[in-house]
């Protein structure tokens, strides 16, 4: 092996796989009996919502021939049916009929995951031994305020780790030539048991966002549960909430999405400009680390 392989294998100490709640999709991508194949953790899985609305994920493939239950599986009531031979099993990953047997085999059963819809987001909790969650995606009162625009998104597939990541809150001179403020630093930082928060200070060129000549004094405070979902609290022209959620793929890739909205000002122009030139500006430069 080259010694340039060797670095490649040995980057990151830690599981690619970390325990916690991480993002399978937004609420708005899953309608009614939706149906959507998705790929995390390195597993192929299925995610649908039952007629009553929940959510539900399990492992992809059907435990009697191996079809993928979400490419043409269907949705009856609060179960899944796949789309080779119609078994069907609900969202306790339990089969809980064929239709052409009065027997159902003891293993035929696939692995659910613990799933929570929080904030327009689809969470599934990624543990160890089967464990209940420790802790809950706290729910933010602002975006269900007709005070904050709606939320816009974006998403990358990066090829990356979850370590390095969350390492990006503490990184305060990346503000000065990622985001080009003209002065930045690391305030504090503090970890509460799966909580890592940081505060960010900064100062920016006005001119940058179409705005007269000046300066403007703002902060940056991060809120990180674990390392699946942050949320960013920008004060700068107006205040500005980031969410961002970073969900492994397989070992290589993850899955970045970044929510943004904006606590509307007096005047709707000046919101307006807040929303094109910052929000873009922020996502513009995330694209840039794929």
């Amino acid at each position: 092996m080259s010694q340039a392989a060797r670095v490649e294998k040995n980057r990151f100490p830690f599981t690619q796989y970390p325990v916690g709640w991480f993002q399978v999709g937004y609420s708005s991508e899953l309608g009614p009996l939706g149906v959507q194949r998705v790929q995390y953790f390195g597993e192929d899985l299925v995610l649908f919502r039952g007629e009553s609305g929940q959510p539900y994920l399990l492992d992809g493939y059907c435990p009697h021939l191996g079809a993928h239950m979400g490419c043409g599986g269907h949705v009856e009531k609060e179960a899944i049916e796949c789309p080779f031979h119609a078994w069907k099993f609900d969202g306790t990953g339990v089969c809980t009929e064929i239709p052409y047997a009065t027997k159902i085999p003891k293993k035929a059963k696939v692995h659910p995951w613990v799933v929570r819809e929080v904030n327009g987001i689809i969470f599934a909790y990624h543990g160890v031994n089967g464990e209940e969650p420790p802790w809950e995606v706290p729910e933010l009162p602002e975006l269900s305020s007709d005070e904050w625009t709606p939320v816009r998104t974006v998403r990358f597939k990066i090829k990356s780790h979850n370590q390095e990541m969350a390492e990006n809150s503490v990184d305060g001179p990346h503000f000065l030539y990622v985001h080009k403020a003209l002065r930045a630093k690391t305030a504090s930082a503090a970890i509460d048991g799966h909580i890592f928060r940081t505060f960010n200070k900064m100062e920016v060129d006005l001119t940058r966002w179409g705005m007269p000549d000046g300066q403007l004094e703002g902060s940056a405070q991060v809120t990180t549960h674990g390392f699946g979902f942050s949320v960013v609290r920008l004060s700068l022209l107006s205040e500005i909430i980031t969410i961002a959620t970073v969900t492994p793929i397989d070992e290589e890739y993850l899955d970045a999405r970044f929510a943004f909205t904006v606590k509307k000002l007096d005047d709707e122009s000046m919101t307006d400009l807040v929303v094109q030139q910052v929000v873009d500006d922020i996502a513009s430069r995330c694209a840039r680390t794929r």
